[in-house]
């Protein structure tokens, strides 16, 4: 333990102690807090029914949306048998409980006197998305933040029994077999990306060159993210130096920032088929999609 009453380290780095024992807290007890929540809200023997009746309306316009994806899709609906919430990661519970059960579920931690349900698997929701885009290195600080923060919220919702399995996580040491499994499952995650680290790098570069476009949200950019919405495409035409990619430029970081959409920047449309990801929430940008041409009236 150290002085300030912080979290135990092992012999070697205390970074490398940081992550797994973070991962562990969110991935193992979270989930399982949340899931005696997810059972009071939705009892295991109408589950699949209430699936069902909501399949159309909610669901399906979630998983267009990318906030659900296949794999899960297939957990929810199995092709036999009952769908059971054991088989549901963390991620889609509080998915589930956003959508079906109308709990009030945000992107940004709420203020510490919140103490509601929402709030607490707000910040479930932003703990695990932090951890999950580390690179397997934790500060002390952040950890130190955060434990109390998430163990507290782990208590609420999953109940007493909580409070001890956390406390003794806090001081145990992490074994070679912790470090190693959440760096397998880090490594599998990024595998899952067909986007390379070069063409990633440019995107982000690009869209923080987008970010200093000063922009006034248009009749025009209300109606592109209507076609967004419904259509999942839009494209915008229009004269060279009206704006047009300047609109699409502003749409695709607001789905990246409120959304958490990845935005990837392709030259042609098949790139599309290249690079999409069915596990990723993803939003295609294309500058002049038929190529760079005017069209001039005959007299």
């Amino acid at each position: 333990m150290n002085p300030r009453g912080g979290i135990q380290t092992t012999d070697g780095s205390p970074e490398d102690d940081h992550f797994p024992r973070f991962s562990k807290l969110i991935n193992n007890y979270a989930s399982t807090a949340v899931r005696v929540k997810f059972d009071e809200e939705f009892n295991s023997s109408c589950l699949q029914k209430v699936l069902n009746q909501n399949k159309y309306k909610i669901l399906e316009p979630l998983k267009r949306k990318r906030v659900i994806n296949q794999a899960q899709w297939v957990l929810l609906f199995p092709i036999s048998g009952d769908t059971s919430s054991k088989n549901y990661d963390l991620t889609l519970m509080i998915c589930l409980l956003k959508n079906l059960a109308n709990i009030t579920v945000g992107d940004i931690l709420p203020f510490n006197g919140d103490k509601s349900v929402g709030a607490d698997l707000t910040r479930l929701k932003y703990y695990r998305n932090k951890i999950m885009h580390e690179d397997d290195c934790i500060s002390a600080q952040f950890l130190d933040k955060g434990w109390d923060q998430i163990s507290q919220a782990i208590v609420r919702l999953g109940g007493i029994s909580f409070e001890e399995r956390c406390n003794q996580l806090k001081v145990r040491k992490c074994e070679c077999t912790d470090k190693d499994m959440l760096k397998e499952i880090k490594n599998i995650s990024r595998t899952c990306d067909r986007i390379n680290k070069g063409t990633r790098k440019i995107c982000q570069e690009t869209q923080s060159e987008w970010e200093k476009e000063e922009v006034v949200e248009t009749k025009v950019i209300r109606r592109l993210n209507e076609m967004i919405s419904t259509d999942n495409a839009a494209v915008a035409v229009g004269p060279s130096g009206c704006g047009k990619s300047t609109a699409i430029h502003y749409i695709a970081l607001q789905l990246a920032q409120k959304q958490k959409f990845d935005i990837v920047i392709i030259n042609e449309p098949k790139e599309m088929k290249q690079l999409y990801n069915p596990d990723r929430k993803q939003v295609f940008v294309i500058d002049d999609v038929l190529g760079i041409a005017t069209f001039e009236e005959k007299s």
